[in-house]
């Protein structure tokens, strides 16, 4: 039976163990509901009081964000997502941003599917940049960011429900991505072409060892063997301590936390002879430190790097990524078996296949059966 404490309303004891029962609200989205009591976990009185200010804070807290608009909501949604990828984060604040600029900043509890519809019927009319129709891809995409945004603030205990609950779920179609290559000749003009040291540098890694580019950004002298004789080495792609400019430091880790010898091509040992092993960094020394401690931190962007010598060669468009999938593509074309092409790109071998089985000598079309 739980028996009351003396003094401190709504503070009680059941078997020995504190709880907190908040007061209910007499106005707001929670008029007149009872909430749940909160376990304290404690049996100490001094501790319970503390976490009893904790708790009423917190109560405090959710009923601010149950009653505020998007303006004073969409903040702390962003926040609690601040460590997805950037394009994702882009894309979320774009919907959300265009969804309360044209709802006019509605409070988060008058959000409703009339309202939203709405929107979404405005977007398709005239919802675009200079007043153009967007596309209906664009709005099943906006769509299911606000169905995520108000599926996050029900279970923030901003809403009672999601007013989307009974409208018809979207589903986000996927289109086939296709990996673009180049051909040999094309890596050979890129080559060919005026670049300073550290463009070919990019050049090299990803065309002669695979790397994507944050593995480029992490190469260092201590992942490279050189034979005294100068004939034949390694790069051995692994976790590397790294320094953030607000001075902590971390670990830098592969893909997967995979780590994977790749020998090094002639060419490429060649040119590293050339341009000497400089510290902390191969590629961008003088940058030395990560911006911060996120999944897609980067301390130099490889692809801004590449565009004036892809303008040179004549490629129209050139990525980091497009110069490991044209050393994997070169490899099958050139008939290695796919496991070791995974070994050396450090993917799946189920992966591996996906992308670059059909690129094999010999491989059959099924459609030229027909």
């Amino acid at each position: 039976m739980a028996s009351s404490v003396a003094g401190v309303k709504g503070l009680y004891e059941k078997r020995g163990w504190f709880y907190y029962q908040p007061p209910t609200p007499k106005d707001g989205p929670g008029k007149g509901v009872r909430p749940k009591a909160v376990a304290l976990k404690t049996q100490d009185l001094a501790t319970a009081l503390e976490r009893m200010e904790d708790a009423q804070s917190e109560a405090t807290l959710e009923r601010v964000n149950m009653d505020g608009t998007l303006a004073e909501v969409l903040p702390i949604y962003y926040a609690a997502k601040a460590s997805d990828a950037k394009s994702t984060r882009r894309c979320r604040q774009m919907a959300l941003d265009a969804f309360q600029e044209a709802c006019r900043n509605p409070r988060l509890t008058s959000i409703n599917a009339r309202m939203i519809e709405q929107w979404r019927q405005g977007l398709a009319a005239h919802g675009g940049r200079g007043g153009k129709p967007v596309s209906p891809t664009t709005i099943k995409d906006y769509t299911i960011i606000l169905r995520a945004f108000l599926n996050w603030a029900v279970k923030e205990k901003m809403l009672r429900s999601n007013p989307m609950a009974g409208m018809v779920r979207e589903v986000r179609v996927m289109t086939t991505r296709v990996q673009g290559f180049l051909t040999e000749e094309e890596r050979e003009s890129l080559l060919s072409a005026e670049a300073p040291d550290y463009v070919r540098l990019i050049l090299m890694l990803g065309f002669f060892a695979g790397l994507r580019d944050g593995e480029m950004l992490a190469t260092n002298p201590k992942w490279l063997w050189i034979a005294e004789d100068g004939l034949r080495g390694t790069l051995t792609v692994q976790a590397t301590p790294i320094e953030y400019t607000d001075g902590r430091t971390g670990l830098w880790t592969p893909k997967r936390h995979k780590r994977r010898t790749i020998p090094l091509h002639p060419r490429l040992l060649e040119f590293l002879q050339g341009y000497g092993m400089r510290s902390p960094w191969l590629l961008a020394p003088e940058k030395d430190k990560w911006p911060e401690e996120k999944k897609n931190s980067k301390r130099f962007d490889a692809k801004k790097a590449l565009a004036g010598v892809a303008k040179r060669a004549g490629v129209r468009k050139l990525t980091p990524h497009m110069l490991r999938h044209s050393f994997a593509t070169h490899l099958a074309m050139k008939g290695v078996a796919l496991a070791e092409i995974a070994g050396l790109i450090g993917d799946s071998l189920r992966v591996t296949e996906e992308h670059y089985a059909g690129y094999q000598p010999g491989k059959v079309n099924p459609l030229g059966v027909l």
